[in-house]
């Protein structure tokens, strides 16, 4: 039986089922399939107002709202390309986000752009500035409902990723792309989809959170819980309470959300509170804590958790989303691999000494129609255990990148930028190539230093760990914004430990210094090039090579201490 088509929904939605919608305080507001429907056909009929039709692009910078869903779904009816735009946490309309914002309508040529009143005294002029028609959603302005046939169209979303290495680049992703992607992803995640609800706050310009957890339930009628990535801040038990007190039982979160949950959830704040029902949580984003997973079960098995609801997963963009990840049932795989063997083109061995380890948490293996292949730096395949890039073929991979002027294809298969290897068919990642230096021979990632860096820092402390080189001396930088002043030694000693040959330094900065996605992952290039360039003001705390700083961090460096 083929699956119905994303639009279908909108022909039959449904009276009963709808979204919840976090409001202030612990309110929801509930609002039905079908009214949802209406909404995305007034939007249309505004959109198509100015103009909007088959093949254009419609940028939509929108909370996690109802008009989100309405502008989604009603540039969908027209034929045309919604392309979500990222909003900050706080919205100041800053620099920074001003100028992704132009660049994303440039690159993207963007012909209209959705969004509420909030926003348009910060964007009017930059839309203007482009030639696009700016487009206010307003549910209750009375519009008229778009009443013409449904056009499905060719590329179905522009996904801006997430910029963590880099500017936002728009992946093209096809209609025909994003359906496959979806049934896989329902195939994967559950085996009673009548019974299904998900809870979310991910941001909806990210691909989890729009494709994982707002496209999938919304295209069979499934019920959502839908929070804003500030309530779940704020507070993560409002999260919680979906699945222990209502009925959720599907979600999918960046790896740091259970290190979120497990810094702000006590026991005591669980009682009355019963899990058995969750059936799946996807997690993934970025390298998986093993620490964080076992922290996160321990704290809700005694409310009924099973750890075998945890489902690492990997996937990207470029391959619409889900690539790979843990069956349901199965319990989260976790290796100990020795740190000196990441080598590219070599074999991973197990570690048989506990100061030259990292351990690691399998994504799961390939889903349906994925093939997932590790190369090394001559491009060429590598056995199993074999360390180098992860290419991923799928029928799911977007036609290519936006660009002025041209459009850079994929055809079908995307080298990711990411290093890993397979072990027993499953797939485990380690990192950013452009977050690791090479150190005699082999890959040091700042994920591994940065998971050290957590397990000895207090819990309450924010950093990130950096890697680069300064005054030509490959270095790791561990900035922290507060929190780690009376433990910066032992900070910077497991790090250092762990990376023998890196010049370590434990550095003190403002709130704010480090840079984030808005789906919780560092971004660790722009904040070096940060950090290198003086726009961070850091007092280094630790540092495992005293001697002349570099120019960036130069200035008095109290407690500094070779390591013994």
């Amino acid at each position: 039986m083929n699956r119905p088509s994303l639009l279908q929904w909108l022909n039959y939605p449904s009276e009963e089922h709808g979204i919840k919608f976090a409001r202030p305080g612990d309110e929801w507001e509930f609002l039905s399939y079908r009214w949802l429907a209406r909404s995305a056909r007034r939007h249309a009929s505004r959109l198509r107002a100015v103009g909007i039709s088959s093949g254009d692009v419609v940028a939509l910078l929108h909370r996690n709202s109802p008009d989100f869903v309405a502008a989604f779904f009603g540039c969908l009816m027209l034929g045309g390309t919604p392309a979500p735009l990222a909003i900050p946490a706080r919205f100041r309309g800053g620099p920074q986000f001003l100028g992704n914002v132009q660049r994303s309508l440039q690159v993207g040529q963007v012909r209209a752009v959705s969004t509420t009143a909030e926003f348009v005294p910060s964007i009017a002029s930059i839309v203007s500035g482009q030639g696009a028609d700016l487009v206010v959603c307003d549910l209750d302005d009375g519009a008229a409902e778009y009443e013409a046939d449904l056009i499905p169209p060719e590329i179905g979303l522009l996904q801006f990723s997430s910029g963590s290495t880099g500017p936002p680049r728009g992946v093209r992703v096809p209609l025909t792309a994003l359906e496959a992607n979806i049934e896989t992803i329902e195939s994967w995640t559950s085996d009673r989809a009548e019974e299904d609800a998900v809870a979310t706050w991910a941001p909806l310009h990210h691909d989890m959170g729009l494709i994982g957890c707002l496209l999938a339930p919304v295209s069979r009628d499934v019920d959502v819980w839908l929070m804003e990535p500030e309530h779940f801040v704020r507070s993560p038990l409002r999260w919680l309470r979906c699945f222990g007190e209502s009925r959720a039982t599907v979600t999918a979160v960046s790896a740091f959300a259970l290190g979120h949950v497990n810094r702000r959830v006590r026991p005591e704040m669980l009682n009355g509170m019963d899990f058995t029902r969750w059936q799946a949580l996807v997690v993934g984003a970025e390298r998986i804590d093993a620490a964080a997973i076992s922290e996160f079960a321990d704290l809700l098995a005694p409310f009924g958790f099973s750890r075998s609801t945890v489902m690492p997963a990997y996937g990207l963009a470029e391959a619409t989303l889900a690539v790979c990840g843990s069956r349901r049932g199965e319990q989260p795989r976790i290796t100990t691999v020795a740190a000196s063997s990441l080598v590219p083109g070599q074999p991973v061995r197990m570690a048989s000494d506990e100061r030259d380890q990292v351990m690691l948490v399998g994504c799961g293996r390939p889903l349906p129609g994925v093939k997932i292949s590790i190369l090394g730096e001559d491009g060429q395949a590598l056995p199993e255990r074999y360390v180098g890039e992860i290419e991923v073929t799928s029928p799911s991979v977007a036609r290519g990148y936006a660009s002025r002027g041209s459009q850079h294809k994929l055809n079908g298969v995307v080298r990711t930028a990411d290093a890993g290897f397979l072990l027993e068919g499953e797939v485990f990642v380690l990192g950013r190539i452009g977050d690791s230096v090479k150190l005699q021979g082999r890959w040091i990632f700042a994920e591994d230093l940065g998971a050290i860096a957590a397990s000895v820092a207090p819990r309450s402390a924010r950093h990130v760990t950096l890697l680069g080189s300064l005054d030509g001396r490959e270095t790791a930088v561990v900035l922290t914004e507060g929190g780690l002043a009376g433990q910066a030694a032992d900070v910077g000693l497991a790090v250092a430990n762990h990376a023998a040959g890196l010049r370590v330094l434990v550095c003190a900065a403002p709130r704010g210094s480090a840079l984030w996605t808005t789906s919780g992952k560092p971004k660790r290039r722009a904040t070096w090039e940060r950090l290198v360039s003086g726009q961070i003001s850091a007092e280094v705390i630790w540092d495992s090579q005293p001697g002349a700083l570099p120019a960036c961090l130069a200035g008095e460096s109290p407690g500094q201490q070779a390591i013994v």
